[in-house]
């Protein structure tokens, strides 16, 4: 059999391989009586041997495999999609809008810190600031460690470093969350879909450029190629991009420039594109309607059951709900494990109800329509601990 590199790619020889030639070819050099037992001293010198003439075979194939991008890893895949203008995102730190309030007059220094109540999560300020006259200002705080770390809104209650004058800290919303550092399989995904917006003129084209743009986080694409009006309202010959995130400006201009010549943009929200000509143009696209989710919760707890464990519950529903797509429906099911997988000394949740009103009761899915987004927020998941 043959090695290296072959028409059919690169063929590898097993360690077992590697330990029968040396022990052929000593045999046929030396003496053909020559013990290979594993307990003798020539065993073990070529089992020492063939594991480090193994890992050289292994890192030759992991060279050759790094030259392709579905299997190349770290710096190599940063290399090939670097060709394609494609950079790994880095890790970025979540964000939350915070209010502080104390003395007027009082100056806060940049690099102040707060915590989450129960999690301990720090938040410092990103800028120097004053209290005004009113007691109370807004100021954008990040947190210290980078990834997707949860501020539930009204948990940001802790002073860390105090500063004369500073009395209180509160967020009335939820923080954006960070991310982590992107992942092979997802810079990978990306360069893909860099390649396939290169064109134009086709929906896959359309939809991955779009999902390039700054803060756009999910496209929808629905096309109607008959000659009447569909069942949701959109009409003959026309496509709808349903987008969540994403300036409204950039993303009106990124579908004139890509969208197939002479079909219509259909949506709720309308813009105006001006052509290299100068001709004005209408282009539209819609925003996924957002349905609220209310989720209730009956929890047993143990004994070891944090005192944040309801903060942690809500933080990881969140999460949850910031996963789901566009169309995609609240699935009870899939929420029991990750509350139990959110706090340990959880016995039991006897009640899980979803609605999209206050107070449900309700232990059935949500349906969400194709056009629609299911937004979860900490304070409307209410828990009750017994």
């Amino acid at each position: 059999m043959s090695y290296g590199l072959m028409p059919e790619g690169f063929v590898s020889k097993s360690l077992e391989e590697i330990r029968q030639e040396l022990i052929e070819q000593l045999r046929a050099e030396i003496s053909p009586s020559l013990s290979f037992e594993a307990d003798s001293v020539l065993g073990h010198i070529v089992g020492i041997v063939s594991e480090h003439i193994s890992r050289s075979w292994e890192q030759m194939q992991a060279v050759y495999r790094s030259m392709y991008p579905d299997s190349a890893v770290g710096d190599a895949l940063d290399g090939i999609a670097a060709i394609t203008g494609v950079t790994r995102l880095p890790a970025t730190r979540s964000r939350v809008i915070a209010t502080v309030s104390g003395e007027p007059g009082t100056v806060l220094p940049a690099g102040r810190v707060a915590s989450v109540d129960g999690t301990g999560a720090r938040f410092r300020t990103v800028e120097d600031v004053t209290i005004p006259a009113g007691g109370s200002i807004e100021v954008e705080m990040v947190a210290e460690e980078t990834g997707p770390i949860p501020a539930p809104s009204g948990s940001l209650t802790q002073i860390e470093t105090p500063v004369a004058g500073w009395e209180s800290v509160t967020n009335f919303e939820d923080a954006i969350l960070g991310r982590n550092r992107e992942t092979d399989e997802e810079l990978r995904a990306r360069r893909e879909a860099t390649l396939r917006a290169v064109g134009s003129g086709t929906f896959e084209s359309l939809r991955a450029s779009l999902l390039l743009l700054p803060e756009v986080q999910q496209v929808h694409l629905f096309e109607n190629t008959s000659m009447e009006t569909d069942a949701a309202g959109l009409p003959p010959k026309s496509f709808e991009a349903v987008i969540q995130g994403g300036d409204d400006e950039t993303i009106f201009r990124e579908i004139w420039r890509r969208k197939p010549a002479g079909i219509l943009a259909h949506g709720s929200e309308v813009g105006q594109v001006e052509d290299s000509q100068g001709f004005q143009h209408e282009v539209r696209f819609s925003r996924p309607l957002e349905v609220p989710v209310y989720v209730s919760i009956e929890i047993r707890k143990g004994s070891a059951y944090p005192a944040d464990g309801s903060d942690r519950i809500k933080a990881a529903l969140v999460a949850y709900g910031q996963s789901l797509e566009i169309g995609q429906h609240v699935i009870a099911a899939r929420m029991y494990p990750i509350i139990f997988s959110a706090a340990p000394g959880i016995l039991d949740v006897p009640t899980l109800a979803l609605g999209t009103a206050p107070n449900p009761t309700d232990p059935d899915n949500i349906t969400i329509a194709a056009r629609e987004l299911a937004i979860f927020a900490s304070d409307r998941i209410e828990i009750v601990e017994v």
